[in-house]
């Protein structure tokens, strides 16, 4: 009996949680915020310094620090390179407007 009494009232934190969750965020959303960006921006508010390192911001948050950067490399890198291949692939502006130039001359 105490299992299910604790039970129901797990669920119903949950769905409070939830509610209240949808009410804040919908209120933020009106300034393009969300809630996660609220209670990172409340962290730095409240340090005098208003300065923290990232890892330290994302515990504080509840969210999960980034302890590894080779994914980040990884994904500039991929980036990068499909910016280079993109620009390859299509001619610039410049050239654009100097062919239609030629052809109208």
């Amino acid at each position: 009996m105490l299992e299910e009494s604790v039970d129901l009232l797990v669920i119903n934190l949950m769905n409070l949680q939830s509610k209240i969750q949808k009410r804040v965020g919908s209120s933020l959303s009106i300034h393009g915020l969300g809630l996660s960006d609220y209670f990172v921006l409340n962290q730095l508010y409240i340090t005098t310094s208003h300065i923290m390192s990232r890892n330290e911001l994302a515990e504080r948050v509840g969210l999960k620090p980034v302890r590894d950067h080779s994914f980040i490399k990884s994904a500039r890198k991929n980036r990068s390179s499909r910016k280079r291949n993109e620009s390859a692939r299509q001619p610039s502006k410049l050239s654009q407007t100097y062919s239609y130039g030629k052809t109208d001359l």
